[in-house]
Formats: structure tokens, C-alpha cells, sequence
């Protein structure tokens, strides 16, 4: 089992890992996030201290050319099961043909000792329009609700009627999930098949962050290891940066009329002291900070500005939720947070309960719907 010491211990190890790789290599954070994962917040997210999936931080090795060593060894490269068990919850279909029902408690499966999520869980994967994705029928697919999917991430995703299914997330747009199968091969060719479905009959919707071909733990036969084998995407060459907006910032993980992505000029970006690995786009979906920031507005954060400055505007995380509010802290450590409404009500946090919220970064840029 990761302790929380073990776990920081090995995020700080694959961070100076990673970085010195960069330097190695003389390649930029976005450049090798975007050539390994097909967006930029691959590597943003290591330096933050969150560990990534074992197919990402494996791929991410062999484009640094990283011999890894010591605790990210034994935690990423081998494949080791903890003593707990997770939920193995049925199956989910990988078909043009429809979604599956089959979504049932089975025998719980090992955990595999890399996975922090403790509300992880598997399912075994039916169906053949997922195997140009690495994913065929029998295959077990280890899914994580803590994690936040990302355009171009292999999702499980259940309807308001219980119905689930394995696909590849293209897009989303506050209104609908766009996804990708691909249909039966015939004359030797083999077509993709896109499908929209609109997020209000989306109840769940979690990456696979591991595909394992034989069944979890079996000590006869060690399964299989499948990374995915989607092709990088390659960066882009018009000098736009694609910044997503933020999961937890949505009303249920979607809010209509908020775009999934926005593109900002890198030179733009760059003028205004924001790196593009440091950018992140975070939806309104209160009215606390109103008439500043109405609902359906957007703000964009420079996440390398978290020293608090009074009478700015900061995007936060708090009881799971990521909000914009004005902060201000007092020199016995108090922090103070408020919203601009006349109604809203502001909150007091002592110095030992400061640490209850997580300062994301500044807001340097907003906009909103006429």
C-alpha cells in the first residue's frame, strides 16, 4: 500500500526525474506532454505532485529515455499488486451495436499497487470497436473516478439508464461528449464510428487508466500489460495553445455553453507572463462573484501565481469543487474568502485550517457570453 509519505516521495522523485530528462533532451514540458499524451498537462501535472496513470509515466520514460530506478521503479515499471481488493463491476460494451446492461458487482479483483484512487474500480471490457484502441473483447480495464478525463483519454462512460460503454473521448463541449468506436473491417478497411452523447443523459464518465489482458492477480498466469496505442498527436505548428477548462469547475462535470477547450496565441500568453504549461481554464457556475464573473464566464489561471495578493481574484479547491474568489491573507496566517455578489457570504479560515484550500493559481484573463 502507498502511505501519503511513500506517495510524495515518489511524485518528487519522478518530478526530478522528468525535469532533468527535459533539460537532457532540450525539450519543452508542453512539447514532450503533447508528443507522449496528445495534450499539454501531462508533465503540469507531475510537477504538481500527481502521479499518472502506469501507460502514461511508461511512454513518458521511453520518449526522455529514462532509466528509472529506486520507488518509481518498483511502483511503474513492475507490475505489483497491493493486498486490498476493488470493485469489479461487470461490463462494459466496446460495440456500434449499443451500450451494455451488464453492470453488476462481480468478485472484487487485486489492486495494483501504483493506483492511489480508492474508488477505483474494474470492468471487463466486450465487443470489438475498441481494439484499433488497444482494448479487445475480454480485456480488463481499470477505471478512476479521482482522475480527470481528458480529450483524447479511453473513457468509461454510463447513461442515466444504467447503460455503459468503453470509448475514446474526441471532444467535449458543455453540451455533449463526443466519442470514438471503430466499425467491423470489411474489404480490409476498417472506418471509425463517432457518436455524440449529450451530458444531461450522462451520469459517470471516468478515464481507463489501465488495460490488463488475463485477469487481474492471477498468480499462474501474470496478465498482460496493454498501453495505448494511440499514435501522439502532433504539436501544433500555428503557434496556438489548447487549454482545457478545468473538470471539477463544471456543474456536474458539464455546463452548457462552456466550450471543453479554448486556443490562446502563444505570444499572447507568453505577454502577459503566462507560460502555456502553467494555463488552465476554470468555468463560473456560482453567482458569488457576480457582477465581476456571472455564470457561464470563464477565467483563465496562471497556476504559478499561488502567493495570495490582496484584492485578487484566484481560482480555488475546496471540498472537491473549484471556484473563483477574491482572497486575502492576514499575517497571523487567517485567510479570508470572499465573493464580489452583495449576497455572498465570505469565509474566515484560521492558519490551521488554511490548508482545508488549495490555491490553484491567479486569474490573469476572463470572458464571458454577451
Amino acid at each position: 500500500m502507498l502511505t501519503t509519505h511513500k506517495s510524495k516521495a515518489i511524485s518528487r522523485s519522478l518530478a526530478d526525474a522528468v525535469n532533468a530528462a527535459l533539460e537532457k533532451k532540450g525539450v519543452s514540458a508542453r512539447k514532450a506532454s503533447l508528443d507522449v499524451v496528445g495534450h499539454d498537462g501531462l508533465i503540469r501535472d507531475i510537477r504538481a505532485g500527481r502521479i499518472p496513470s502506469y501507460d502514461r509515466v511508461k511512454a513518458l520514460f521511453e520518449y526522455l529515455e529514462i532509466d528509472p530506478s529506486g520507488d518509481a521503479r518498483d511502483t511503474f515499471i513492475s507490475h505489483k499488486w497491493a493486498d486490498q481488493l476493488l470493485p469489479h463491476l461487470g461490463m462494459a460494451k466496446c460495440s456500434i451495436d449499443g451500450w451494455a446492461d451488464d453492470y453488476r458487482d462481480r468478485d472484487p479483483l487485486p489492486r495494483p499497487a501504483w493506483i492511489e484512487d480508492d474508488k477505483a474500480f474494474w470492468i471487463m471490457a466486450t465487443g470489438q470497436s475498441m481494439e484499433r484502441e488497444g482494448i479487445i473483447s475480454g480485456d480488463y480495464c481499470l477505471v478512476s473516478p479521482a482522475r480527470q478525463p481528458h480529450l483524447g483519454d479511453r473513457v468509461f462512460i454510463k447513461d442515466v439508464v444504467g447503460k455503459v460503454a468503453i470509448k475514446r473521448l474526441l471532444d467535449m463541449d458543455g453540451r455533449t461528449a463526443k466519442l470514438r468506436g471503430w466499425q467491423p473491417i470489411r474489404d480490409e478497411r476498417q472506418k471509425e464510428f463517432l457518436e455524440e452523447r449529450p451530458l444531461k443523459m450522462v451520469k459517470e464518465l471516468f478515464p481507463v487508466v489501465a488495460v490488463y489482458r488475463g485477469r487481474p492477480g492471477n498468480e499462474k498466469r501474470e496478465p498482460l500489460f496493454i498501453p495505448d496505442p494511440r499514435a501522439p498527436e502532433l504539436p501544433r505548428h500555428d503557434g496556438i495553445v489548447l487549454v482545457e477548462v478545468m473538470m471539477e469547475s463544471l456543474v456536474a462535470g458539464r455546463q452548457a455553453g462552456i466550450p471543453g477547450t479554448l486556443g490562446f496565441h502563444e505570444k499572447w500568453l507568453r505577454s502577459i507572463g503566462l507560460l502555456p504549461e502553467n494555463a488552465a481554464l476554470v468555468a463560473v457556475k456560482d453567482q458569488e462573484m457576480e457582477p465581476t464573473f456571472s455564470t457561464r464566464s470563464i477565467g483563465l489561471i496562471n497556476k504559478a501565481l499561488t502567493r495570495i495578493e490582496a484584492n485578487s481574484i484566484y481560482a480555488i479547491r475546496r471540498n472537491k469543487e473549484v471556484l473563483l474568489r477574491r482572497l486575502e491573507a492576514l499575517p497571523d496566517g487567517t485567510l479570508i474568502i470572499r465573493g464580489d455578489s452583495p449576497a455572498a457570504k465570505s469565509s474566515v479560515l484560521p492558519s490551521g485550517r488554511a490548508g482545508d484550500v488549495e490555491v490553484i493559481g491567479r486569474v490573469v484573463w476572463s470572458g464571458h457570453h454577451l
